[in-house]
């Protein structure tokens, strides 16, 4: 008894006015606040006897504790404000009259543990150390998962405040939008592969231009089979980052006999689709082992800067190859990185340099039907 005492007064002591806090942020309501901070004590000391594992005594007062406001939100029928979180890069970029809303939807979003360490650190205002002592995880554990937490915030809130996307949907719509835009390409890759030569430089043309396409191209198009479904899918024109996809769909004859003719009639234009023929986002295509072999041969300040701005799925494809040591300390180098945009965009250009190399030097292929790859496209080793 004494030693039950002795531990819930040191938590008393250290953390109430933070635990107070935490309360007063969620509730806004001085008198809740007193009556939802009293209950968590009294349940403490109570329950404290089923606790079996009195080295978490901090993680378990707080999970007790968001468990008396969860039920004072689910009798007042209200939402956690979240005003006092800190994404205002993201507030800039993205206005929206209710925006908090947008915030909470993105919130319930996040798994528990980075749910639980934005939630200590913008409405608690804990400390790393305090967090880490309450989640019974390490200072750099609770860094990695803030960092990972925004990462995950920053990739959803945009598609929610395009589409005010439902949770419950939300990964799953993400899905299906790539696999959509997937086989948009495919149709497009075959489509373009079918056209003359002439043609297809004139639609290079044309996008390097950002024209329409013409009567006669249209025309052409048309007489192809599925030609009039790509009419219908890209309006009648192609953005340079649609045709750059198409091509990387196509097969190697198409691409190289085009870029050899674009060469000849304008290299300024084959330079361009050259040096954008494959994107960073393109690597969740790469197979495990190839991904292996292209990291060996990135230099690691390249790889840190390359994952400053890099998508989750991107960064997922990549994190997979490592350990969760690795990742971890990767992680944290990130969050320290103070590279801009430039330095960003060369090291994900060295990145793709490598990887180019390797495909001009045939060390790898694509397989665009390949049944057992996510999207149905994968780059390999060449047998």
């Amino acid at each position: 008894m004494d030693n039950r005492n002795r531990e819930i007064d040191k938590f008393i002591i250290t953390h109430q006015h933070k635990l107070y806090g935490f309360i007063m942020n969620r509730v806004r309501n001085e008198s809740e606040a007193d009556d939802i901070f009293q209950s968590t004590m009294e349940i403490v000391v109570s329950k404290y006897s089923f606790l079996k594992d009195p080295l978490k005594i901090n993680s378990w007062i707080i999970s007790i504790c968001k468990n008396e406001i969860y039920k004072y939100y689910k009798k007042n029928d209200i939402t956690v404000p979240l005003d006092d979180l800190e994404l205002h890069k993201l507030e800039t970029e993205y206005e929206y009259n209710n925006y908090s809303d947008l915030i909470k939807i993105a919130i319930s979003l996040l798994t528990d543990d980075q749910r639980d360490v934005i939630q200590l650190r913008y409405f608690a205002s804990m400390s790393y150390k305090d967090i880490a002592s309450a989640c019974n995880i390490s200072i750099k554990k609770v860094k990695s998962r803030i960092f990972e937490a925004k990462v995950k915030l920053k990739n959803i809130l945009p598609d929610l405040y395009k589409g005010i996307l439902k949770p419950q949907i939300y990964f799953k719509s993400q899905k299906e939008k790539i696999i959509m835009e997937i086989n948009n390409l495919k149709t497009g890759s075959y489509l373009f592969c079918r056209l003359s030569l002439p043609d297809q430089v004139k639609i290079c043309k044309m996008v390097m231009q950002k024209d329409d396409f013409d009567s006669q191209l249209i025309e052409n198009i048309g007489k192809i089979s599925k030609g009039k479904e790509f009419l219908k899918i890209f309006h009648s024109k192609l953005l340079l980052n649609e045709l750059i996809s198409i091509l990387n769909f196509c097969d190697r004859f198409t691409e190289s006999r085009l870029i050899e003719e674009l060469e000849i009639v304008d290299n300024e234009i084959a330079e361009s689709i050259k040096q954008n023929m494959f994107v960073f986002d393109d690597l969740v295509l790469l197979d495990e082992k190839v991904m292996e072999e292209l990291l060996n041969r990135v230099d690691h300040l390249d790889l840190v800067y390359s994952l400053c701005n890099a998508s989750s799925q991107v960064k997922k494809h990549i994190f997979s190859v490592y350990s969760s040591l690795e990742k971890d300390k990767i992680i944290i180098e990130i969050g320290e990185c103070d590279a801009v945009p430039e330095s960003i965009m060369a090291a994900q250009q060295k990145f793709l340099g490598i990887l180019r190399e390797m495909g001009k030097n045939g060390e790898i292929e694509v397989n665009r039907d390949d049944p057992d790859a996510e999207y149905g496209v994968k780059i390999y080793f060449k047998a």
